[in-house]
């Protein structure tokens, strides 16, 4: 740079002193040019290669649309992220959701609780399943999660909403109000268990997209698809062996959801398939036998589903 000074300053009376000036100015104009038009380019072309790339998405296809003859009243097979139907029966109708109800019992209560916090059991002994829980017995949410969740326990249930701020009014509230969040508009709760018939109602198409829901949270999911569990009470007083009602469980990928029988209801069956790397949930309800209907729609509808790539 010094030597550049020394040579203006001999050149200042040169002639051509004006035109190099001139030259060197009009080179750095020309190079600033240039490089604002690459990096307009590159932009502008990168913006294209993302407008144009294309989103794959992957869809259930059903190549055999021969349905089985089921004694379930309705029932609905769908794609858990495409929400796509795969086959169906009477979705819209009104149905009693029985013990089913707990999966969104399980929602609330895993909305609010911690897994390790310690619950106390203020009411006990609600037929028809109860897991043998004493009146201040206190466990784990975590543990009283499992036992809802696979035996069904009904003093389980309570716990969760007897724990819950503002106690059973207010976690049943918190489960209607989570209802409409989710656009369940055909749901309601009167408990959190599932026994009230007149109150509990919910149609399949409802169910599923709560389920759906449902099965994304990796805890549930993780509860659900256990056979067997060994809880205890904090004090480790007490233990109580839990067996999973779910009789399907590990059949074809299945891996949960949750079983539901009430008189009025019938017998009820969320399902939870993972089919080539897709979760496919199936709803039988008013079903008089809610594993061989779901087993039949399994091996004769969900066999023949492929999943084929679409580009939105």
């Amino acid at each position: 740079m010094k030597d550049f000074l020394n040579l203006i300053q001999k050149q200042k009376n040169n002639f051509y002193f004006p035109l190099a000036i001139i030259s060197v100015v009009v080179f750095f104009i020309l190079v600033a040019v240039n490089i604002t038009l690459f990096i307009i380019y590159k932009e502008s072309s990168t913006q294209k290669l993302n407008v144009n790339l294309p989103t794959i998405v992957y869809y259930p296809k059903l190549e055999n649309s021969q349905i089985p003859d089921i004694s379930a009243q309705s029932f609905i097979i769908a794609d858990a992220d495409s929400k796509k139907i795969i086959a169906s029966k009477n979705v819209n109708l009104h149905f009693s959701p029985a013990s089913t109800t707990k999966i969104m019992t399980a929602l609330i209560g895993l909305n609010y609780f911690k897994l390790n916090q310690i619950l106390t059991i203020k009411s006990s002994d609600i037929p028809p399943v109860v897991a043998g829980f004493l009146p201040n017995q206190q466990l784990t949410f975590e543990s009283l999660l499992y036992s809802m969740m696979l035996p069904s326990d009904n003093d389980a249930a309570i716990a969760i909403a007897d724990n819950y701020p503002g106690g059973q009014k207010a976690f049943i509230n918190a489960m209607n109000m989570k209802a409409s969040a989710l656009h369940l508009y055909n749901t309601h709760y009167s408990d959190p268990v599932g026994l009230l018939d007149d109150g509990d109602y919910t149609t399949p198409i409802d169910l599923f997209r709560l389920s759906s829901f449902a099965i994304k949270n990796p805890v549930l999911r993780q509860i659900v698809s256990t056979k067997e569990k060994i809880i205890s009470t904090v004090d480790q007083s007490a233990s109580f062996d839990l067996i999973s009602l779910n009789e399907l469980l590990g059949y074809k990928g299945v891996f949960g959801i949750k079983t539901g029988y009430t008189e009025d209801a019938g017998q009820v069956l969320v399902t939870a398939i993972n089919k080539d790397g897709h979760t496919i949930i199936i709803i039988v309800m008013g079903s008089q036998d809610r594993f061989a209907d779901t087993k039949l729609l399994i091996d004769n509808v969900v066999e023949d589903v492929n999943y084929v790539p679409v580009n939105l």
